[in-house]
């Protein structure tokens, strides 16, 4: 039992033994790797023995080979880490210029598929949607051209935009070069601090670029679809022109055939007046004391009852003429309100209308005619019954 103890306790040191052999093995295998790399960047011709050291090295009472200190190795590992720290810093900046890049590149990538996209949203609605032929459903080669028109259009315009920038840029670009020139020449570089500065500034002149890029496509957005509505208010208006249009014709229309109506209204009182005065004058021979025949007496009383008679029909016709074409009238002006107020609802209905409005004042206007015709009838009647 006692021989199993102690080989037991033998193994468990050699293992100790071993594990910091291996330990220190380990950290020799690193010391000799960081001064492998500490010589790899020495040049060459520094690290070529002197042919004393070399008979003092390789003679038959050569010492032993120095190994170096403490100090030297932490000035060798405090090297290796400043260096590591700068290749880290250089590889960040790489990395970082690689990414303001990359996000450069989409954001010119994500402009020009929104152009895209609206060059081909306004292909089908311009030539697609309105440019097809409702007989053959072609596309009309007419639309199609003007498309490509004023696409070449605005390319050339925004062509020359970006060529006068280009000129402002590069004199810009001048102007500074020559600007950093006077300050190295004068001494006056600028420092560290003022190159950090620069860079915030940049930075933020890039977020306010983005958020104008932002809000510059949203107002693309919103631009197409006012352009849809002014579209569709171009096309209401040529439509209420139209409307327009029809209405005053028939406004122009209405006035001549009222100018007729007032016309004949005048020729009628006239008449009238002229009647009456004819049964003045029979009045006052009458009254005169003239004594006509029996005969001619019974034909004046005749004619006078028919005068009377047709006298009284007269205004009476008068009366309803005076009537209906006061009742024409504000039934017009009612149907032009009504018109107003459906015509952009229902304009063929409004059309319809006034068409009937019109009709029933031409069948007025007929028979006022007729009544003017009935009435110079009566009056060559009465004429010829009534000569002495």
């Amino acid at each position: 039992m006692t021989s199993s103890h102690a080989d037991s306790d033998d193994i468990d040191v050699l293992k100790e033994n071993f594990e910091q052999i291996c330990h220190s093995n380990e950290l020799l295998m690193n010391e000799n790797l960081l001064l492998k790399t500490a010589l790899d960047r020495i040049p060459p011709e520094q690290l070529v023995a002197k042919p004393q050291q070399q008979r003092q090295r390789y003679g038959r009472n050569r010492e032993k080979e120095k190994q170096l200190t403490i100090s030297q190795k932490n000035t060798l590992a405090r090297n290796e880490i400043e260096l590591l720290e700068t290749s880290i810093a250089e590889r960040k900046k790489e990395v970082e210029s690689l990414i303001e890049s990359a996000k450069a590149s989409i954001d010119v990538f994500q402009a020009q598929l929104a152009d895209i996209q609206k060059e081909s949203f306004q292909f089908r609605r311009n030539v697609a949607v309105e440019g097809l032929d409702e007989r053959t459903h072609v596309v009309k080669s007419e639309r199609v051209k003007q498309y490509f028109e004023s696409v070449y259009k605005e390319k050339c315009t925004l062509l020359g935009a970006l060529k006068l920038k280009y000129d402002a840029m590069k004199q810009k670009h001048k102007r500074a070069t020559q600007y950093d020139a006077q300050n190295k020449e004068a001494g006056e570089s600028l420092e560290e601090i003022d190159y950090e500065q620069l860079k915030i500034e940049n930075k933020l002149f890039q977020e306010k670029i983005a958020q104008r890029t932002k809000e510059m496509m949203t107002f693309k957005l919103t631009s197409v679809s006012t352009q849809q509505t002014l579209n569709k208010k171009k096309r209401e208006l040529a439509q209420e022109k139209k409307n327009k249009e029809w209405l005053t014709k028939e406004i122009d229309s209405k006035k001549t055939s009222l100018i007729k109506i007032e016309e004949e209204l005048q020729k009628a009182t006239k008449e009238r007046d002229q009647q009456l005065n004819y049964n003045k004058i029979l009045k006052a021979r009458h009254q005169e004391g003239e004594q006509p025949r029996v005969l001619d007496s019974i034909n004046q009383k005749v004619l006078i009852g028919d005068m009377e008679k047709a006298v009284q029909t007269w205004e009476r016709k008068v009366e309803i003429a005076e009537k209906q074409a006061a009742l024409d009238r504000a039934k017009a002006s009612r149907e032009e309100s009504l018109y107003s107020s459906i015509t952009s609802s229902h304009p063929t209905t409004a059309r319809r209308g006034m068409g009937a409005s019109q009709r029933m004042m031409q069948s007025s206007m007929r028979k006022s005619a007729g009544n003017s015709t009935a009435r110079s009838s009566i009056k060559s009647n009465t004429q010829r019954r009534g000569k002495p």
